[in-house]
């Protein structure tokens, strides 16, 4: 490797879920990625790279197909993980993690990084510590807490527990984190022997969020917007169990649209079909993020009803409804809560009785509902430009190695 290339910073980013191809075909035009609200992170990550002249190697997983794509700057690839073993549970889904893992190091090692930045929820010891033998910082991404407080732990997960607690302590240059509730937790459990923690929120283009309509209270219903994956345990059909529960109260004009897809979006369907609910819960599907700004626009309030048996992570859904300007039900089970808990109407956990309380709350009082919405338009500034997103608190850090790495 040349002198030259010694002294430049050249940054793997591992993105986790999702290609960053898509984003970074979007940014490359100019335009916002239309399947997101938010300013993706590989797209902020592609941003500092270009104003700080370095180059990168980004990285997603999913289910699609191998591909890559290169330029003089950036190479991107989508790499879904190999199955090495077709049962993915158990100690096979951590020997798949572990495979991965050490996929993700021989990419870094070869493409000759001098910062690795990513997470993953196996195999963080063995990239961390093998990086940091060729003296690679790692940065860590954190989008949720290691483990949640009802998680049942098996022999293989705490043993996972334990090895991520030793990176933390001895091989992790720098951790960003999502919440308040990622940091105490790495804290405690780390027993304060732990890299900088350095707190990041998401960013959104302002534009698009001045373009939602108000509430409009001469709709013939009172909208209540689901954005999600259509999952048990995001709470789909505890709505609908509210729903059900409505229509005997004999409140018929309240209406729930539910965008998003997943694996139990039919059978969500078949039981909306079997209650008769097709006119009042209305299952969308996927939507674009044209399509979601319709549907914020013609909705009154947002819902995040995520159950406890889910290790939730930073849930944007919480966010995006403050900063359409609309009330939002949720339970502590989303960290987001703590963000804008002003504009939020807290909901017990688990509990569609007390979710439907909530919601009942809001449709009747208008003062509570207007008390909530004005809270979210002053919140909701912080979002749009603050020194706390993910891209400036990145690029701190990669300006940091910049330097140490130039001395």
């Amino acid at each position: 490797m040349s002198t030259d290339n010694q002294r430049s910073l050249r940054v793997f980013y591992f993105t986790g879920p999702g290609t960053p191809i898509g984003p970074y075909q979007s940014w490359k035009k100019g335009e916002l990625y239309p399947k997101e609200f938010n300013i993706p992170y590989s797209t902020q990550f592609y941003e500092i790279c270009q104003e700080l002249n370095c180059q990168a190697y980004v990285v997603g997983l999913g289910e699609e197909k191998h591909e890559i794509i290169k330029d003089d700057q950036f190479t991107v690839e989508h790499l879904p993980k190999p199955k090495v073993f077709n049962k993915n549970s158990g100690i096979t889904y951590y020997v798949n993690e572990i495979i991965y893992a050490f996929i993700l190091i021989f990419k870094a090692l070869k493409f000759k990084a001098n910062l690795v930045v990513g997470s993953t929820p196996v195999g963080l010891f063995f990239i961390s510590s093998i990086l940091n033998w060729f003296k690679v910082k790692v940065v860590t991404q954190n989008g949720c807490v290691l483990i949640s407080k009802d998680e049942k732990q098996t022999l293989l997960s705490k043993l996972n527990l334990r090895l991520a607690i030793k990176a933390y302590q001895k091989y992790i240059y720098s951790c960003l984190n999502h919440s308040d509730d990622i940091t105490k937790q790495i804290q405690q459990l780390t027993e304060g022997k732990h890299p900088p923690l350095i707190r990041f929120i998401a960013k959104y283009p302002r534009s698009q969020f001045l373009k939602i309509k108000d509430p409009d209270f001469d709709l013939p219903t009172f909208n209540v917007l689901f954005i999600g994956r259509i999952e048990t345990n995001k709470g789909v059909f505890l709505l609908l169990e509210i729903a059900k529960q409505l229509v005997v109260e004999g409140k018929n004009n309240i209406s729930f649209d539910i965008c998003g897809s997943g694996s139990q979006l039919e059978t969500l369907k078949d039981a909306v079909k079997n209650e008769h609910l097709e006119s009042s819960f209305i299952c969308h599907g996927f939507s674009n993020r044209q399509q979601l700004i319709e549907r914020l626009g013609e909705s009154h309030i947002v819902i995040v009803p995520t159950l406890s048996s889910f290790i939730e992570g930073y849930n944007q859904v919480v966010l995006e409804g403050v900063l359409a300007g609309r009330p939002v039900i949720t339970s502590q089970v989303c960290p987001a809560i703590w963000d804008v808990k002003e504009a939020v109407v807290e909901a017990e956990i688990d509990s569609w009785e007390s979710y439907k309380d909530c919601l009942l709350k809001l449709y009747n009082q208008r003062d509570l509902y207007e008390e909530k919405r004005n809270a979210a338009l002053s919140l909701r500034e912080r979002f749009f430009d603050s020194p706390e997103v993910f891209q400036n608190q990145l690029k701190k850090i990669m300006l940091e190695v910049q330097k140490q790495i130039s001395d």
